[in-house]
């Protein structure tokens, strides 16, 4: 697969060239340098190195080059890196190798910075965080904003290039659409990044610098994507709460007296052990008001939770997490509610502080876990989500404090202000406070992981932790409820983003891609004609031919073939028409959404298939095939060659057929000097390898042809195309051989063939001459005979057919020889091609007839207005002018090609003619 390597730069002449000599290692198809916003050499040093630029004189802004540079990329597998980082290439190899393994994406492994004892940096948290809402964990901080990185051309597609500008919602649309995703290597880009000032100190209205500002916004739009696609948690758990139970229940009156001063409220289900204990401490750190919410609890809690004099709600089933607590909380009548769980138990001078606090003025008191951070590496997920939601909320000095964990106090005019609702999603209850402008802090540190009891929620379930994944849920809800009220990165800088740029740059996309793109490979007969007039369809062609004299004439605006006109070419040739040698062609090649091969299929020495240009051109496409393409045989072949000979070598690299390419085969129908039928009026037929491919080529063919004629396979349409040129070879042979024949009887078969010709139905005329030629009728039936022989058959018509044509050149000989005394030895030829008005001599029996009087020592001369010389017998043979005195200096003239530019009228004043096509008789020339 080919390697394009894609590098943003922007004033990076110290490391570029060091970093280019790397990457060559690679023998990458393409460097593509994107250079934007340098005043140094950046430039000039890519051009030395032979790179691919695409150059902006201004700053695009952070990662807006990577996605001009996947763009422009025309290779099967993109390498990503930075413009200031040398990496040796075999560090860059696994990566490499791995999409050659099947992965669709590699990245650099950078978990090991999260069990570094140190804590974590803010934008490692945003890549840990999101890799967990997307139910990657095991990706720890993996993400598309560290490079090195490769991701696979067809994965770009489903991506969508312009996304590359945001490498964490990349990341997450390729996760969400089940990309394969690896991270095979660690090469270290932390140490070796060069300190830039965006890197350095706060931006305005953000405790970070613009850098992290922008990474950070960036995950938040990945979450914001997530949300759109997965649904309001990210398509995380909810556990068992019952939501629609807490929206229906009623709000109880508040007594208008004996309301007390401090509450607390304690969610309790099945907690004999602790249920005494907790209640005591409560009391003791001076809670006037004790609400116990049983739900699904047993009777022993419920008798201990009496006996300890706390008030009782109770509801038979458990409500799920946090439902008790908003419910709780509408019950109490307390300034200040305190909220604790029954689980374990906490002492009343660790209660203290939080009542305290809220006393002095604190609207939310928080555990204060900050110690945590220094404690365990890597993070637990559930801290790192609640830092995550702290950055987004710009409240970095709460690092991982949250009203997730308990205990906690909040003021009673907080919770009416927000909604008691709202408490059974912490996350959101705190985002919507601080948001409201309330005091939200943490007092006080109690140690709430050791003593905490492992539930079954919280034990490891086929790669998931239920009581995890609902903790992750809440905060996703609460990032959803910022997004809403301010935007998808809530309020964090996109930088200096060009986002214009990749606008204008679609837009230009789009309006080529209406245009679709055309290949095709062969440029004779068939394909220049075709390729010209699918250009003058409003396709972009591109026609590709290993000849460089038919590319050169093409360039200047000059036709080789006699069909095609000099100002066809001429009028396309700058517009929607260009032809490429192979190796020129290869971009071309690769952008196209269709591929048209169009190459000759003669027959060797041996009467068998010459399938060399075939092979060719295939392997040619093979090599450089993308997704998505459609590739259309045309060239006459035996049946069984697209399944058997063309489809293996294209399924190479595991490809399939009618998913990742689509195959057809639609054999030419062309008919050089035929003025009657165009190309467009000719019916064509069509088919496809599979039912796809038939749907592609139809809704292409379909917008080029007046009338398409599908068939079930391209075998049917092979044996179509091979049966109509045997039926002619038969048909033709049939009349050769009863001209002869009637010459020996002394009959005009000529004039009876017009007799019989007149039969208004159920006969078809075909006309005797020196025998058949040109790259169908000789050719074709013999395919179709090897192929019967492959399997043990022949057909004896197709067979004696053949034999007849092949010997007519000879009977020409022998007409020769009864027509000239012995010392008449002077003939002149008129026409060489295969048939009248064109330049093409492919087997021409007119070349064997010429050859085979040079081997019986005549002097042969030629006029031919479409050959002016040839190679005949290792001698060049140019054609004569005709004139009125040396036309009668040739003993014989022999008419073997009947050209409607030749001065008949002058023939005739030869002394002796031999008419092998009667275009005298048919002139009504008297001879």
């Amino acid at each position: 697969m080919n390697l394009s390597v894609i590098i943003p730069v922007q004033n990076e002449e110290a490391t570029l060239a060091p970093i280019l000599e790397e990457l060559q290692q690679l023998k990458p198809f393409e460097i593509i340098v994107v250079v934007n916003g340098s005043t140094d050499g950046s430039k000039n040093i890519a051009e030395k190195y032979g790179c691919h630029i695409v150059y902006f004189k201004d700053p695009l802004g952070i990662d807006i080059g990577r996605a001009i540079g996947a763009k422009e990329a025309r290779g099967d597998i993109l390498l990503f890196v930075d413009g200031d980082i040398v990496i040796s290439h075999e560090k860059l190899m696994p990566l490499i190798d791995s999409i050659g393994q099947g992965y669709d994406i590699a990245l650099n492994d950078l978990s090991w910075t999260m069990h570094r004892k140190t804590r974590p940096h803010p934008t490692a948290l945003a890549k840990f965080d999101l890799n967990h809402i997307l139910g990657h964990g095991d990706f720890s901080v993996g993400s598309l904003v560290a490079i090195p990185h490769v991701i696979k051309k067809t994965a770009i597609e489903k991506i969508g290039w312009r996304n590359l500008a945001c490498p964490p919602l990349a990341y997450t649309i390729a996760v969400l659409n089940e990309l394969k995703i690896c991270a095979p290597v660690s090469i270290d880009v932390i140490g070796t990044n060069k300190i830039r000032p965006c890197h350095q100190g706060k931006m305005e209205g953000s405790p970070f610098s613009s850098t992290t500002s922008l990474i950070l916004g960036d995950h938040l739009q990945a979450v914001s994507h997530v949300i759109e696609e997965r649904g309001i948690r990210g398509g995380l758990t909810d556990g068992e709460r019952d939501r629609s139970f807490l929206h229906n229940y009623p709000k109880p009156e508040k007594p208008a007296e004996n309301q007390a001063k401090f509450s607390a409220v304690l969610p309790v289900g099945k907690e004999p052990d602790t249920i005494t204990g907790v209640i005591e401490e409560v009391r003791k750190a001076g809670v006037d008001e004790i609400i116990v919410v049983l739900n699904g609890s047993d009777e022993g809690t419920k008798r201990k939770a009496v006996e300890a004099g706390a008030l009782i709600l109770e509801f038979n089933d458990p409500l799920g997490h946090n439902i008790p607590r908003a419910i709780g909380a509408m019950h109490s009548t307390g300034e200040i509610c305190l909220f604790v769980d029954s689980d374990f138990i906490v002492k009343a001078e660790d209660l203290l502080p939080f009542l305290k606090a809220t006393e002095a003025g604190v609207d939310v008191a928080l555990n204060d876990l900050e110690c945590l951070l220094d404690k365990h590496h890597p993070l637990h997920a559930v801290s790192a989500a609640k830092y995550f939601l702290n950055m987004a909320l710009k409240r970095v000095d709460l690092t991982i404090n949250s009203l997730t964990a308990v205990p906690h106090a909040i003021r009673r005019e907080v919770i009416e202000k927000i909604g008691f609702e709202y408490l059974m999603s912490p996350p959101l209850f705190q985002a919507k406070s601080i948001m409201e402008g309330f005091n939200v802090k943490p007092v006080h540190y109690v140690d709430v992981v050791k003593p905490n009891r492992i539930r079954k929620e919280h034990r490891r379930i086929e790669g998931r932790v239920a009581s995890t994944d609902r903790i992750l849920g809440d905060h996703v809800e609460a990032l959803a409820h910022l997004f809403n009220t301010i935007n998808n990165r809530c309020g964090f800088t996109a930088g200096n983003r060009k986002w214009e740029m990749l606008e204008k740059l679609q837009k230009e996309n789009s309006l080529v891609s209406e245009r679709k793109k055309v290949v095709v490979i062969g440029l004779g007969y068939v394909g220049l004609p075709l390729a010209l007039h699918i250009a003058n369809e409003n396709y972009e062609v591109v026609g590709i031919d290993k000849d460089p004299r038919k590319i050169e004439a093409l360039q200047n605006g000059k036709s080789y073939i006699p069909d095609v006109s000099d100002s066809s070419v001429t009028e396309l040739k700058n517009g929607l028409f260009e032809a490429k040698l192979p190796e020129n062609g290869i971009e071309s090649l690769m952008q196209a959404s269709y591929i048209i091969v169009t190459v000759p299929t003669p027959i060797t020495k041996n009467d068998e298939p010459d399938l060399g240009a075939l092979y060719s051109a295939t392997h040619f496409i093979e090599q450089h095939l993308q997704n998505g393409q459609t590739l259309i045989y045309e060239s006459s072949t035996y049946p069984g060659t697209m399944e058997e000979v063309v489809l293996p070598i294209l399924s190479k690299k595991g490809l399939k057929v009618g998913h990742d390419f689509f195959l057809c085969y639609s054999p030419e129908r062309i008919d050089p000097a035929n003025k009657s039928f165009t190309l467009k009026s000719i019916p064509k037929i069509v088919s496809g390898q599979t039912d796809k491919c038939l749907e592609m080529i139809k809704s292409f063919y379909g917008t080029i042809f007046n009338e398409l004629v599908p068939v079930s396979s391209p075998k049917i349409a092979e044996l179509g195309k091979i049966f109509e040129n045997t039926q002619r070879l038969v048909n033709i042979s049939l009349v050769n051989e009863m001209d002869t024949l009637c010459r020996e009887l002394d009959i005009d078969f000529y004039e009876s063939l017009q007799a019989a010709s007149t039969k208004p139905f159920g006969f078809t005329p075909y006309w005797p001459g020196p025998g058949i030629g040109g790259h169908c009728i000789p050719v074709d039936p013999l395919y179709l005979q090897w192929k019967l022989q492959q399997h043990g058959l022949m057909s004896e018509l197709v067979q004696a057919a053949s034999d007849i044509n092949q010997h007519m050149p000879k009977k020409v000989i022998e007409r020769v020889k009864k027509a000239m005394n012995k010392d008449e030895r002077n003939i002149l030829v008129i026409g060489l091609t295969y048939k009248k008005d064109v330049n093409d001599v492919r087997e021409s029996p007119a070349l064997m007839i010429f050859k085979n009087l040079l081997d019986e020592e005549y002097d042969v001369t030629y006029h031919d207005p479409y050959i002016p010389s040839i190679e005949i017998g290792n001698k060049i043979h140019h054609s004569i002018h005709l004139t009125e005195t040396n036309i009668k200096e040739f003993d014989l003239v022999l008419i073997l090609t009947d050209h409607s530019v030749i001065d008949y009228e002058l023939i005739t004043k030869a002394p002796n003619i031999i008419d092998t096509r009667r275009v005298l008789k048919k002139n009504n020339y008297n001879i």
